[in-house]
């Protein structure tokens, strides 16, 4: 929030994020609020798994979190994320990045990581962080050559079950809106989340900044995130581009944050 009380130019959007409220029981849950196409769905998958293999799960924080996560990332570094080069393992930044965002969280008692075991083999899991009794789920990772079990939808519906049942503080699982398909079929609430973009004080950032200005200005979009394309640039420019020319001059001559500004 320094960074605009400052001054500096940002812009919002409101979106849906999806969550689910641990205020009663496992079994209320599971019968109230998931589909019942869904519920035979996972019962199925259950007893695939049962007749097929051992398996556990496993629900750790913080310091036993971060001994672990390597183990997360082995098993997201699988599929079609390894070979199109976006697992975290193929980007040494990006790795370099979440096991310090995850070092941070450890140390301040946040972090909290779920596995899943077939013949004591890790197949899945998820991590994410936790604030004010509600478990940010951030990532999800399985093994495809177990993906005929499903045990992404197996191992969240354990974890729901274990926030319900034992006594852990967390009362709530926020899915964030980035978390789109199988998962909201097991939410139960709808919040509204707001997201603070900040551009970089650079150029190209002050061009975007400008040009999504007058995309909210001139068209109104239901969805901000369908950001501006080259039809929506030529629809702008025939609306009068020498105003459209003052508008970012005008952002771009007032001031900004210093460029080393964290």
């Amino acid at each position: 929030m320094d960074y605009l009380q400052n001054g500096r130019k940002h812009y919002t959007y409101s979106e849906p994020t999806y969550c689910v409220d641990f205020d009663t029981s496992f079994d209320d849950y599971f019968h109230t609020y998931i589909a019942s196409g869904s519920r035979r769905d996972y019962q199925r998958k259950l007893n695939r798994l049962k007749r097929a293999s051992s398996h556990r799960y496993e629900f750790l924080c913080d310091e036993a979190a971060l001994d672990k996560l390597h183990v997360f990332f082995e098993i997201e570094n699988s599929g079609w994320k390894a070979e199109m080069g976006v697992a975290t393992l193929k980007s040494p930044p990006h790795l370099a990045f979440l096991s310090l965002l995850s070092k941070k969280a450890s140390d301040s008692k946040s972090l909290f990581m779920a596995l899943m075991y077939i013949d004591d083999v890790p197949i899945a899991g998820h991590c994410g962080y936790i604030h004010d009794k509600t478990y940010y789920l951030e990532k999800t990772a399985y093994l495809h050559s177990h993906a005929h079990y499903s045990p992404s939808v197996l191992l969240l519906i354990e974890s729901i079950k274990y926030f319900i049942e034992s006594d852990s503080l967390v009362r709530r699982l926020n899915f964030f809106p980035k978390s789109f398909g199988y998962k909201h079929k097991y939410t139960n609430d709808k919040y509204k989340c707001d997201t603070f973009v900040i551009p970089n004080n650079n150029i190209s950032s002050g061009i975007l900044f400008a040009l999504y200005q007058m995309k909210m200005k001139f068209f109104k979009p239901d969805d901000p995130l369908k950001f501006v394309t080259s039809k929506d640039a030529l629809q702008i420019s025939r609306k009068g581009f020498f105003r459209r020319f003052w508008l970012f001059t005008r952002f771009w001559k007032q001031g900004n944050a210093p460029s080393d500004e964290k």
